[in-house]
């Protein structure tokens, strides 16, 4: 079950949006408070944050900004909530991914929530993702390469799985840490790359340089074995 963490001060219309939405099978985090959406972030790992961004004015983008600063946070994808008559004035440097108008019906919020999500991996119909011959199994925690199973520990397999369903996109060792160890964990930065290169060797070839080293920055995971 996907999570949704909700931020609105609108109580009232938050509930209409998220009835629906839960109803539609996703699971609804809705706050209004800074707080409180930073402690559920950590706590339940949500996939994707809904900002109701009900005005342009001043403490409203602020605070959208100020959730995007947050550690681990930045990562997450933004669907944000506007209303019909600023849309032509909304900067685009607020840093959200996709927008709907706060007057759109259930079923198109639906479906741009089921699109972000699937663009991002999150959201396969036979709960596996593949990239070319790397199959991974999200129900039995299997890793499989060209019809062959892969063994790898569980640490191994959560950062496999971090990598594939957020490809493309560059991580640095502490966000890794983050969303892979835990935000309680205090293991240091070189587990990071001890696992990376265990990981490596284990997918070996080609399929282990997917996961490609940024200089000065952290890893990557390529989605394109052909690009190599």
């Amino acid at each position: 079950m996907q999570k949704l963490l909700f931020f609105t001060s609108d109580q009232t219309w938050g509930k209409k949006v998220a009835g629906p939405l839960e109803d539609a099978g996703f699971r609804v985090l809705s706050v209004s408070e800074h707080d409180r959406a930073v402690d559920l972030f950590f706590t339940e790992r949500p996939d994707m944050l809904l900002f109701d961004l009900v005005s342009l004015e001043e403490p409203n983008v602020k605070e959208l900004k100020y959730l995007r600063r947050e550690q681990g946070m930045k990562e997450l994808p933004v669907l944000a909530f506007i209303k019909k008559e600023v849309l032509v004035t909304v900067p685009l440097s607020l840093g959200f991914d996709d927008f709907v108008t706060r007057d759109a019906d259930h079923q198109e919020i639906i479906a741009r929530i089921q699109q972000m999500l699937w663009r991002i991996g999150k959201v396969d119909r036979e709960h596996t993702v593949n990239i070319e011959e790397l199959l991974l199994d999200l129900d039995n925690y299997e890793v499989s390469l060209k019809g062959k199973p892969v063994s790898l520990t569980y640490r191994e397999y959560e950062l496999l799985k971090f990598f594939i369903l957020n490809r493309d996109r560059v991580f640095t060792r502490e966000v890794l840490l983050d969303r892979v160890w835990g935000y309680d964990n205090y293991v240091g930065t070189r587990t990071v790359d001890i696992h990376v290169q265990r990981l490596r060797t284990k997918l070996g070839g080609a399929y282990g340089d997917l996961i490609q080293t940024v200089r000065n920055v952290g890893y990557k995971f390529c989605s394109n074995p052909d690009a190599l």
